[in-house]
This record gives C-alpha cells, structure tokens and sequence, in this order.
C-alpha cells in the first residue's frame, strides 16, 4: 500500500500538477494537508485538479488556515481585505474561487484519524491538533509532546512548508513540505511517500523540480500583480529561491509601520512599509550570499 502525502499547494498548480503526473499511477490513496488555495495565481485550476482527485481516487482532504480565512470572508467576517500587499492576494483568492469552493472547505475537518486496511491509523492534521494557524518544528521543544500526546504510531502535519521526519519511541511525525511554496529545497516542491512493505513501512521524502518560471509568467496575466505588489515579489522570490521572503517581508513591514507610529489598520499595512521592508529583506539576502 502507498499513499501520496501533499501539503500546501497555495494555489500553485503547476507543481501540483506536475506531482500529480508523476506519481499517481504508483500509489494507491491520497492524502491533502490543506492550505490549497491563495499566495499563487489561478485557484480555480488548483480547485479542479482537487476535485478530480476528491472523484477519481481514494483521497482525503484536511482543512488548512487558507481555506479557514476563505470561509470567514465569505461571511463577512474578514471585510476590510482590499487590494494591498496585506491583503490583495487573499482577496484575489476569493473572487477566482465558486461557491462550491467554499462550500468544500466548510465540510473539512481540522484533523482526522484515518483508518486503512489491516488495522492501521494515520493522525494528520495541518498545523498542530489544536490549531491550524501554528506550525510544529522538529528543532523545538513541544514536538516530542505532540507526538507522546497522539494516540496513533504515525501523526502527519503540515504548515511549516518545512519537509522533515521526526521519530520518537515507537511513533513517528512526517511532515511532507510544501507543493506550492516549498523552503529549503531551491525551489523545488516538497511532497512524501508512505509505503508498507512486507520489510514494514517505508517514507520516502521527495524533492522534485518543475517548471517555476510558467506559475511566475502567470502572476502578470492573471492579474496578481496588481492586487498585491510587494506580496507577489516576495512569493516569486520564494517560488524561485526557496528563501522565506513572504515571511521576512511581512514581519519586516509591521515592525516598520510600529517604528513609524503608524494608526491605521494593523491588517493592512500601508504599501509604503512593504516597499520598505521588501528593500532590506532583498539586501541583506543578497549580503548573506557575497559572504558565503
């Protein structure tokens, strides 16, 4: 038995494509960690690819915090997205998604056991199994926790766009990266393949190059750019490098505007700060890399 294991596809269809061609004929289940939609352009041909999974395979599909977000703007509980660099690509996300879109998203769960043949269960989750907006790291301290606490020998997440395995006792956390925005590996998506074997069970991590520069042409035609400026570089710089731009730009940003003693909308930092923060990101990555 082998079972396909995506995280975080962020809207990048292409990758997710590209996995999807490679490996389907050699599994037989799918399991989706969530976060499908947002950060990359075209959701809707994500969304289709997801169906056709949903409808032609063994698949089970966990909700991720974008699909959460996606959910609460579609009843008025998010209304101050605009298009900025804060906001423009979730708001973005929203008008290329159906309504059955988010009618999907509402009937997924959190987290789930899974129960496969011959008595085997699988914990998976998105982010941790309280919360799909925190991330479990294999360098901090909780993480033995999560596992001691998971009444399952395996517990999957995702999140962190961050691929590793981390085993403790007789249990097991895989984490399988990212599709869509994968750190850590130049670029190319992350994804995992859990087998069992009459040896036992076998995880194979992958790391697998695809076309980057066709999903970054489409941020241009698909009108991305203009909904979120300085969000979209910092995503085409990660799609590229694998770097955390986003992140770094962002946490950048809002120390900016606290610098400035900026009042307005914490939610939507003024463009000027992006600008700002995306300049001193971009230098001292560029820095780091003279001195290495």
């Amino acid at each position: 038995m082998k079972i396909l294991i995506m995280g975080d596809i962020h809207s990048n269809y292409v990758a997710f494509k590209k996995c999807i061609e490679e490996e389907i004929n050699n599994v037989d289940k799918i399991i989706m960690m969530g976060d499908y939609v947002s950060d990359c352009p075209y959701p809707q041909r994500t969304m289709e690819q997801v169906l056709y999974l949903k409808k032609y395979f063994q698949t089970w599909l966990i909700k991720g915090n974008r699909e959460d977000y996606q959910i609460m703007h579609s009843r008025g509980k998010l209304d101050f997205w605009t298009q900025n660099s804060s906001t423009g690509s979730l708001l973005y996300t929203y008008q290329n998604l159906s309504k059955e879109d988010i009618k999907l998203f509402e009937k997924l769960n959190d987290s789930e056991i899974i129960d496969l043949e011959s008595g085997k269960q699988i914990f998976v989750c998105h982010g941790t199994p309280e919360s799909n907006r925190i991330g479990i790291f294999p360098d901090t301290s909780d993480i033995k926790s999560y596992i001691s606490d998971c009444c399952m020998q395996i517990m999957i997440c995702a999140h962190t766009h961050q691929q590793f395995v981390y085993s403790y006792k007789d249990k097991v956390l895989i984490n399988p990266g990212s599709i869509g925005l994968p750190l850590g590996s130049n670029g190319k998506m992350q994804y995992a393949i859990l087998e069992w074997t009459k040896e036992g069970m076998n995880i194979q991590m992958k790391n697998k190059a695809y076309d980057v520069q066709k999903i970054i042409c489409d941020f241009e035609s698909s009108g991305l750019d203009k909904m979120a400026p300085i969000y979209s570089k910092t995503i085409k710089d990660e799609l590229v490098s694998g770097y955390p731009y986003m992140p770094c730009t962002l946490e950048k940003a809002k120390e900016l505007m606290k610098q400035h003693e900026h009042t307005g909308e914490a939610q939507n930092i003024p463009e000027r700060y992006w600008e700002e923060a995306y300049r001193v990101v971009t230098f001292d990555k560029e820095r780091d890399n003279l001195v290495r």
